[in-house]
């Protein structure tokens, strides 16, 4: 296990990509790290937040099979693009909203996890097809194993980062919307990364092997 473990992590190219994916986890995560705060502080505290959060998990069910039969014929990388996008836009509606004097309450909360999860129906798939192709000849299954790291990193990161985000600007500033304005732009990084990525990669086809 330890040999194989060091197999992945000593290939930098692939551990790159798995930490510009982590970032994409992060914005992920604060869907249910900050918004049960803002839910609770801004909006009420006996909303239903549960309902609100398995929005993503409905939406995935209800739509996976028609959004893959749409992106079937869309490259994986440009695949991929748009899921990073789709992350940084639902949570830059919620900042644009705000400041712009729209409530932002649990209709449009739920309009953004919905727009995110499109998104991540769109790339989660083509993620494990782009893991196969970073990966050397004969090891695709070592390396597909590993999937889970960057969601593992985003949770262990994520926690600290969101708690510390909303403290700051949601609890003490009373200003939620820079944190939906950080956790955008941390999408941002993510997807202008990850195009830079794909541009090096499809100059440089040998990185991949």
């Amino acid at each position: 296990v330890v040999k194989n473990l060091w197999t992945v992590v000593k290939n930098i190219k692939f551990m790159i990509f798995l930490m510009i994916f982590s970032l994409y986890w992060i914005v992920f995560w604060e869907f249910f790290i900050v918004i049960p705060f803002y839910v609770s502080d801004y909006i009420s505290p006996d909303a239903p937040i549960e309902l609100v959060l398995s929005v993503g998990a409905w939406t995935i069910i209800l739509f996976q099979i028609p959004i893959n039969r749409w992106t079937k014929h869309i490259s994986t990388p440009t695949a991929i693009m748009i899921g990073f996008i789709f992350a940084a836009v639902s949570w830059f509606l919620l900042y644009f909203s705000y400041i712009l004097g729209i409530t932002v309450g649990v209709g449009l909360i739920v309009g953004t996890i919905f727009i995110f999860s499109v998104g991540e129906q769109t790339q989660a798939p083509r993620f494990y097809e782009y893991l196969a192709d970073l990966a050397p000849k004969g090891q695709a299954a070592l390396f597909q194993g590993f999937a889970f790291l960057p969601i593992a990193i985003a949770w262990t990161v994520g926690g600290t980062f969101g708690g510390w985000l909303y403290r700051t600007f949601g609890t003490e500033a009373k200003q939620p919307e820079m944190v939906f304005l950080i956790i955008g732009l941390i999408g941002v990084a993510a997807a202008v990364m990850m195009y830079i990525y794909n541009f090096y990669t499809k100059r440089n086809p040998e990185v991949t092997n």
